[in-house]
């Protein structure tokens, strides 16, 4: 049976307890894939989706299980379509930095994965083929990911005095775990993400200097997420959805550059500046 995990900016929310964090996980709304979990998949009359996961809720890091959760989800159901629930944070070094990094939106994102238990092709115009709508779902886990606000959120959140240690050292860990080379580089270049803004070629930009720093950092972003899914593998969330958010964006600043006025040049440059950031990923 295939396991599907899904990326959502889960607009966190800290709660009145100041280690508690309230979060959107999942959603009814059509994915960047075409699928849909359609509301009542979680929860709805005679189904619970989510009853094996309560019996041990935690909130991983990254997806990597073989790591203590950074905290234990409470109080989870759907509600109008929506999955909804808060996380407690654990009281250790890491889970600290953790809820400290979500706490001052520096971080964003969690990636549920689940098991589909009853499904349909999408119908409709508007919905692409070999969509899938999902109407019965099994939660099998909740992980915390690297969505930040920005592409220097890690190292803006240094700079607003957080430490970030235990991170950091997870990351050089993920390297050395990692079993691919690919995969050791990519958990290196995480870890200097930690403590360094990415940064990519484009000169002042000229008069459209805004629209160049803004596809820096978006680019960036993106990378960010790409790389902490490709150094947790299988489990991480879907590379295919990151690389088709990242086709999109980069055609929308493409567009954007066009309404501008920009010359073919330069929107060949911009585009230039986006795909190096990104490393070769739109290549092909």
């Amino acid at each position: 049976m295939t396991r599907y995990t899904r990326l959502f900016d889960s607009a966190p929310q800290v709660a009145a307890d100041d280690r508690v964090i309230k979060f959107t996980f999942a959603t009814d709304q059509v994915a960047l894939d075409g699928h849909r979990i359609l509301a009542g998949a979680w929860q709805s009359r005679g189904w619970d989706g989510l009853k094996e996961f309560k019996e041990n809720p935690v909130f991983a890091w990254a997806h990597d299980m073989s790591q203590p959760p950074v905290g234990k989800v409470v109080n989870i159901s759907e509600n109008g379509g929506k999955l909804t629930g808060a996380v407690r944070f654990a009281d250790t070094p890491f889970a600290d930095e953790i809820y400290q990094l979500f706490r001052g939106s520096f971080l964003r994102g969690a990636s549920v994965g689940w098991l589909p238990i009853d499904w349909s092709y999408a119908k409709g115009a508007n919905r692409e083929k070999g969509a899938i709508d999902f109407k019965k779902v099994r939660l099998l886990e909740i992980s915390a990911v690297t969505v930040p606000s920005d592409s220097g959120a890690l190292s803006e959140a240094r700079s607003a005095g957080l430490r970030l240690d235990a991170v950091a050292t997870w990351a050089r860990s993920a390297s050395i775990r990692a079993e691919t080379a690919a995969q050791r580089d990519q958990a290196k270049s995480l870890a200097g993400l930690l403590g360094t803004r990415a940064q990519a070629k484009c000169g002042d930009g000229g008069a459209f200097g805004d629209l160049f720093e803004e596809a820096k950092t978006e680019s960036a972003r993106l990378l960010a997420q790409l790389l902490v899914c490709e150094v947790g593998g299988r489990l991480g969330p879907s590379r295919a959805d990151l690389i088709i958010a990242a086709r999109a964006s980069l055609r929308e600043f493409e567009k954007r550059a066009r309404l501008r006025g920009l010359s073919s040049n330069r929107v060949a440059q911009l585009a230039a500046i986006f795909r190096e950031t990104m490393r070769g990923r739109l290549d092909g």
